[in-house]
């Protein structure tokens, strides 16, 4: 019976915290200042965990109940879910709406940009490690560096991005606090390379062993474009040059 009554315990406490979440989730649809964008996401999440966290212990309840009393037990705690899913999906919706009018007023604002100022061509960045540092100065210059608003300039950066670097950024919420997401994950992955330098291949092996000992040297820069956006070079001589050959 111990056991029963635990379990009973259990079950009204994560019930209790799971009606908390439902009473601040409302308090945000209707109070006089819209929720924002970050209070309805953090809100979703601790309902989702509190749900889980029920729907676990009322599994473990069920298993205790006798036959006769389960199908009671299981039509209320239905409702109560029920109810709680509801107002869920209502501070979802709510939070699509916020996201839409970001979209929508960071599209206004730049083309009221495009109509203020003369015509601008940006490159666009596919993911190649050569074109980053260019890529970067002149979206800086251009967006970065004005007073346009956040969600705006992460729609231009979007806007601009194909290949690989398009997919390091996938997935990512398009609201204003993602912004600097956006920005880190990009330096992270193109913005740490090794620069290039070119290299004076030796024409024959007779005139590599005339050259004096230490004439030559050899940089080998090697770019990598894994997650760290590691770069790493490598100084050879012209012995070890030949040997590698």
């Amino acid at each position: 019976m111990d056991g029963m009554e635990n379990l009973q315990k259990a079950q009204a406490a994560a019930q209790g915290w799971l009606t908390r979440v439902c009473t601040k989730m409302e308090g945000l649809l209707v109070k006089s200042t819209p929720a924002t964008s970050s209070e309805l996401i953090e809100v979703l999440e601790e309902f989702d965990k509190r749900l889980t966290k029920l729907e676990e212990v009322q599994s473990d309840l069920e298993l205790e109940l006798r036959p006769e009393a389960l199908d009671e037990y299981l039509d209320k705690a239905d409702e109560a879910r029920q109810r709680a899913k509801h107002m869920r999906l209502l501070c979802a919706d709510k939070l699509k709406e916020l996201t839409l009018d970001d979209k929508v007023d960071s599209v206004s604002t730049i083309a009221s940009l495009h109509a203020r100022l003369p015509k601008l061509e940006l490159p666009r960045f596919d993911g190649d490690l050569k074109h980053w540092q260019s890529f970067w100065e002149q979206f800086s210059s251009h967006i970065e560096d004005t007073e346009l608003p956040t969600i705006s300039k992460l729609t231009y950066l979007l806007s601009l991005l194909d290949g690989t670097a398009k997919d390091v950024v996938e997935g990512v919420p398009h609201t204003s606090a993602s912004y600097k997401t956006v920005v880190d994950l990009l330096k992270q992955r193109f913005g740490k390379t090794a620069c290039i330098y070119p290299r004076t291949r030796p024409s024959s092996s007779r005139s590599t062993s005339s050259s004096r000992p230490g004439q030559d040297l050899h940089h080998t820069a090697v770019e990598t474009s894994g997650r760290g956006g590691q770069a790493y070079s490598k100084l050879r001589s012209p012995g070890n040059y030949r040997q590698a050959m």
